[in-house]
C-alpha cells in the first residue's frame, strides 16, 4: 500500500512548484476522517474514528509490540520523507524489574533493526488515565504522547483521552 501512494505521488508537483512528500501519519484527522468513512472490515463501526498513525487499530495488536515493529518493518520509510509515526502505550509495570527494563532495551534495539522510523510511547496504565478523569487534580503531572506532540492527558479534549485509553497496553513477555 505504501509503495502504491509513493508511486502516485512520485514525480508530480504540487501546487506550490514542489514535489510532494509523502508521510504516514494523521496527526489528529483520524477523528474527522472516521467521520466520513463507512464501517471497515476490522470491525470499525461508521463514523467511528480511524487508527491513528502507524498504530494497529484497537485491539488486534495480540502478539506483542515487537511483532507491531516486524509489521512495520517491511515499510520503505525512504519514501516517506516527510514522516511517519507510531504511537505505542506501555504498561510500566516492565520498569520494575532489572529482566523488564532488559526486555525493553531488546525491544527498542529491534525497533533500530527493523528501520521503523518513528516511535512515541507512553508509560501509562489503562486505570491510571481513567483515574485521571475522574480525580484531574491528582493528575497534573501525567504526560502523553499524543500524534506527535506532548501534552497534558488531563487538559486534552475527551476524544483524545479515549484515543490514548483504548491503545493497547503493551506488554514484553
Amino acid at each position: 500500500m505504501t509503495d502504491a501512494v509513493y508511486a502516485a505521488f512520485c514525480g508530480r508537483t504540487n501546487p506550490r512548484g514542489g514535489r510532494w512528500q509523502v508521510a504516514l501519519y494523521s496527526f489528529v484527522a483520524n477523528f474527522h476522517l472516521g467521520a466520513a468513512v463507512g464501517a471497515s472490515a476490522d470491525g470499525r463501526m461508521v463514523r467511528e474514528p480511524l487508527t491513528r498513525n502507524l498504530d494497529p487499530t484497537w485491539g488486534t495488536d495480540l502478539r506483542g509490540p515487537t511483532a507491531v515493529l516486524r509489521s512495520l518493518g517491511w515499510i520503505d520509510f525512504t519514501k516517506t520523507p516527510n514522516g511517519s509515526s507510531l504511537d505505542l502505550r506501555f504498561d510500566p509495570a516492565l520498569f520494575r524489574t532489572d529482566a523488564g527494563r532488559g526486555k525493553f532495551v531488546g525491544f527498542l534495539k529491534a525497533f533500530v533493526d527493523l528501520g521503523v522510523m518513528e516511535m512515541q510511547i507512553t508509560m501509562a496504565d489503562r486505570e491510571t488515565f481513567l483515574d485521571a478523569r475522574e480525580h484531574p487534580e491528582r493528575h497534573a503531572h501525567l504526560m502523553v504522547r499524543v500524534a506527535g506532540y506532548s501534552a497534558r492527558f488531563i487538559d486534552l479534549p475527551p476524544q483524545e483521552q479515549d484515543d490514548i485509553i483504548w491503545r493497547t497496553t503493551q506488554r514484553i513477555a
